[in-house]
């Protein structure tokens, strides 16, 4: 995917396989542009869990509040 120099979230290509190699690796995570979020639920099927962000300070703090 992208990020941008004031860290706005930009989007993913090859999300399916990202997907698969995530839950394949055993992540029980997956960050993701927000505007791809329903799809990328579809595709995880709720074998991980799919958190869409905007920026990389929101997905820092996604992170954290998961502890």
């Amino acid at each position: 995917g992208t990020l941008d120099i004031a860290g706005v979230v930009g989007p993913v290509g090859g999300v399916r396989e990202k997907t698969r190699a995530a839950i394949a690796a055993g992540y029980d995570v997956l960050l993701g542009p927000a505007a791809e979020t329903a799809a990328t639920q579809r595709l995880a099927d709720g074998r991980i869990d799919v958190i869409g962000v905007t920026t990389l300070d929101e997905a820092i703090d996604r992170l954290r509040r998961r502890r």
